[in-house]
């Protein structure tokens, strides 16, 4: 019997490590399927406002024109009269004259100014609009294509998923059964706990359940209760805290992680490859080849527990 219970719990534990490698992949998938197909926010162009200036240079160019005819023209009126006092008179009025012929004169040169300024300037932002509406319409294009290979992606993506799902659910039913059929208490339906078990069946510790130097009293006197009760989650995220490095399900569940790893990051490389046929690369991907494997090893375990 002793025997027996050393097979059945080593058959437990293989279920557990494998019910949280189902788990972790699942979840990383998981992950994956939501950061493939979404779009990017491409914002459309909108055309510059056109600020020639031409308001600007008109005045200054009126402005400067004035004050040139005025200097000019006093300097002419001044130098034509007799008398000081008739001379600052008479080129003050040249002054004036000079500064309101400049003016207009300036005023036409500074709107002929104003025209190709304004000419230019909306020329330059019908260029540059018309160059951002090509690049807008690339990157729509380029981001189309890039959602739909993401899509099939993601579609290949959820057929695994859902695979590793249907085969989780099957090994978890059995599991259950196999629980039963070997009577192990509720409180120790856990891969902590049957991790530990599994141990000190194999090495001799102890190889029955009850008793003061059963499996049931070691496992709890050397667990605490968060590990007693650890979820897949716990085991994930904080396996220093919940699993002794000392043991054997450290190093196990650590393997196991190497493997989910490897067997997702090949997974998704499959789903990148859209030269292939999908339907093809599902009959053998890593995933395929792993619930094919575990098939045929839950069917050697049900031949044993059949006996149990």
């Amino acid at each position: 019997m002793s025997n027996k219970l050393q097979q059945g719990l080593s058959i437990l534990y293989d279920l557990e490590l494998n019910d949280y490698m189902m788990a972790r992949a699942i979840s990383k998938l998981d992950g994956q399927i939501n950061d493939l197909g979404r779009a990017k926010k491409i914002n459309k162009p909108t055309k510059d406002s056109t600020k020639s200036g031409a308001l600007y240079w008109t005045g200054v160019i009126t402005t400067v024109s004035a004050v040139i005819g005025a200097i000019l023209e006093a300097i002419s009126s001044f130098k034509g009269a007799e008398g000081f006092l008739f001379k600052l008179f008479v080129a003050f009025g040249g002054a004036i004259v000079g500064a309101i012929t400049g003016a207009i004169f300036g005023l036409i040169i500074g709107l002929i100014v104003s025209v190709f300024l304004k000419s230019s300037s909306v020329s330059s932002a019908e260029r540059k609009f018309k160059s951002d509406c090509e690049i807008y319409e690339k990157d729509i294009e380029k981001d189309r294509h890039r959602v739909n290979n993401e899509l099939a992606q993601r579609d290949f993506l959820i057929k695994q998923r859902d695979s590793l799902v249907k085969r989780r659910n099957e090994a978890r039913s059995k599991l259950r059964k196999y629980y039963d059929l070997m009577g192990i208490d509720n409180k120790y339906r856990n891969l902590v706990p049957i991790g530990y078990m599994n141990e000190f069946a194999r090495l001799g510790i102890s190889r029955h359940l009850e008793g003061a130097d059963g499996l049931y009293y070691l496992v709890r006197t050397e667990l605490r209760y968060d590990q007693m009760n650890a979820t897949l989650n716990d085991i994930a995220y904080n396996l220093d805290t919940i699993v002794d490095k000392q043991r054997e399900l450290y190093d196990e569940v650590t393997s196991i992680n190497r493997r989910c790893d490897e067997m997702i990051s090949l997974t998704v490389q499959n789903a990148k490859n859209t030269e292939r046929s999908l339907n093809r690369i599902e009959e053998n991907t890593s995933i395929t080849a792993y619930n094919t494997q575990r098939i045929s090893q839950e069917l050697a375990f049900q031949n044993f527990m059949l006996y149990y």
